[in-house]
């Protein structure tokens, strides 16, 4: 199968929404989020982030500096309804216990309202 072929049998499922993983492959650390737009354009928002070194997810993105994109994978864990991002994504983070979602009782949406100070975000990086 050609490179091309592989991206044209991906597309699908990248333009729709659900449930994914960004997954460490050196450190093995996992991150899950939901998006109600698409896989794509979700993904393309870490990216950018991660690149422009802004990312919202302070250990991700240390590790993100360290390693780069080649020691990561990401991947859909579930295709669902935007109406049941937050609660599938919930679902997977009590499965999965994703180490980068910052605090292991996060709730899915939970980022929105945590805020941690500037000292400590500038001494864990």
């Amino acid at each position: 199968m050609t490179r091309s072929e592989s991206i044209n049998q991906a597309t699908p499922i990248l333009s729709s929404r659900g449930v994914y993983i960004i997954r460490n492959i050196v450190n093995g650390m996992k991150y899950v989020g939901s998006t109600r737009h698409t896989f794509f354009y979700r993904f393309g928002q870490h990216l950018k982030d991660l690149e422009l070194r802004r990312h919202h997810n302070f250990l991700l993105q240390r590790d993100y500096n360290n390693v780069g994109m080649s020691g990561f994978e990401l991947d859909v864990l579930e295709e669902c309804d935007a109406s049941a991002c937050v609660e599938r994504e919930q679902f997977w983070i009590n499965e999965l216990k994703p180490e980068y979602n910052i605090r292991n009782n996060q709730k899915s949406g939970a980022p929105l309202g945590y805020r941690i100070r500037i000292r400590e975000k500038m001494n864990l990086r």
